[in-house]
């Protein structure tokens, strides 16, 4: 449920820690190896099958959702270097489960939208929040990343913090015990070693380490963390792991995708390895319904020559491959670029999704999912039951082909949420679009001012 920068590749090709710090760089986090966002890197190139281009990399993701890292193994194109204008300048974009987060220039994090569970990391639990207001108690922060109903950031000084429900030890071995809340932000010991990246399934958490390894901690019910006894329901013991634990793949994990209940890595060898449940064929096997969950990774079917791998948000995962911009999972809208009615609701292997031209990012959503293009605007396929697509829900509620989002340029980041989609523009402000239930479009109005309809792409109210 993330996203990632380009740093440590630049890092590698000997670029400064000053051009590493990207937009906004006004961050508190100048002892790092960059900020959240990357300097600009022309990473755009043919496909191999001589398609229109997309993205080309050696590595990179997405989080849903996603992030800045330190230096990680992750990493993907971002926009250009400039200067904030915004203020506040929001330098990266973090998706829940209805809610959002954004990580400011100065190092600190807001969030707005449902606070169930305490997503949100404030003490009340009002049914709409719109206000994006600080999480308590974060300083010097890096990187952020969304679960469900919990969220956690990075600092500078290897840090690893998270708030929020607590109920399967997704907040660590120090969260509140049972199904309690943290309504503020608390460090999780024992990652042995210093973090890349942070990245948040449904209800646990992983920190991908520079040295490549991988390891989780919260709910591990399902196998997504390796190790465990199989039940005959399927589902693994222990339920949850507290304390960090190493998920281990059969190649050198490059990037990382933290699923609701699954993990994907890719491999140094082009690979996509998965684990975890696989209901709705997000394991890429070739086997929904039949292999429900596995708890030792095993390829994505068909994936070759992977160069990227995507942060989803929920339950079905994208790749860039020799093939293209491959997804594969839950497809109840087309949200992994097919229709539905033909190639049904679990895609077991992956689909290619065509119409996308030149893109540098990719974020899959819930139920959607949302391109960056090369030029700075958006394309998203898949659920507009609330505006997903910026069409008026009558407009039709499945859209499994790319169509151009309307009205928003400049776009640095792409994050899709459940039912919301938030872009981060060049300067640092945020538009949103679609579901605003809990006022996760963050559209308040000092003068009373009628806001436009939800699904038209309009500012954050910071």
């Amino acid at each position: 449920m993330n996203r990632f920068s380009t740093r440590s590749k630049l890092a590698a090709l000997g670029f400064s820690a000053a051009l590493l710090a990207g937009a906004c760089s006004n961050s508190s986090s100048s002892d790092q190896t960059g900020g959240p966002d990357g300097a600009a890197v022309d990473v755009t190139s043919p496909p191999a099958d001589g398609t229109a281009d997309v993205l080309t990399g050696d590595d990179g993701a997405s989080d849903a959702g996603s992030n800045g890292d330190t230096g990680s193994p992750d990493s993907s194109m971002d926009a250009p270097a400039d200067a904030c204008t915004a203020d506040p300048c929001v330098t990266e974009l973090a998706a829940g489960y209805q809610y959002e987060c954004a990580l400011l220039s100065d190092g600190t994090v807001r969030c707005w939208g449902s606070n169930a569970q305490g997503a949100l990391g404030r003490a009340t639990d009002a049914a709409v929040n719109p206000v994006p207001e600080p999480v308590a108690g974060l300083s010097s922060v890096v990187q952020i990343a969304a679960g469900f109903y919990h969220a956690c950031a990075l600092r500078s000084d290897n840090t690893v913090l998270c708030w929020g429900s607590n109920t399967n030890g997704q907040l660590g071995p120090d969260g509140p015990d049972g199904a309690a809340l943290q309504l503020t932000a608390v460090a999780v010991p024992g990652i042995p070693g210093t973090v890349g990246s942070i990245h948040m399934g449904g209800y646990f958490s992983c920190a991908h380490l520079i040295d490549k390894r991988v390891y989780c901690w919260g709910d591990s019910e399902w196998g997504n963390m390796g190790g465990g006894t199989l039940l005959d329901s399927g589902t693994f013991v222990p339920a949850s792991q507290p304390t960090p634990v190493e998920v281990t793949a059969v190649g050198t994990p490059e990037e990382l995708n933290a699923g609701d209940r699954y993990n994907c890595v890719r491999t140094s060898s082009g690979t996509i390895e998965c684990l975890g449940e696989n209901v709705f064929g997000q394991l890429g096997r070739g086997d929904a319904g039949l292999t429900l969950n596995a708890n030792t990774t095993a390829p994505v079917v068909g994936i070759s020559g992977a160069t990227r791998l995507f942060e989803s948000e929920a339950y079905h995962a994208c790749a860039l491959a020799s093939g293209g911009v491959q997804c594969w999972g839950y497809n109840t809208n087309g949200q992994v670029g097919a229709d539905p009615l033909e190639a049904g609701t679990a895609v077991q292997t992956p689909h290619t999704v065509t119409n996308l031209g030149s893109i540098v990012d990719l974020s899959p959503g819930g139920i959607s999912t949302c391109a960056l293009t090369s030029a700075g605007t958006v394309k998203c396929w898949g659920s507009n039951v609330f505006g997903e697509m910026a069409k008026a829900p009558d407009a039709g509620t499945t859209f499994p082909s790319p169509v151009d989002i309307p009205g928003v340029a400049g776009v640095t980041q792409i994050a899709a949420g459940h039912e919301t989609i938030c872009a981060l523009l060049t300067g640092g402000s945020v538009v949103c679009w679609g579901d605003d239930t809990n006022g996760s479009l963050g559209r308040s109005s000092a003068d009373g001012a009628a806001p436009p309809p939800t699904y038209v792409p309009a500012a954050v109210a910071f």
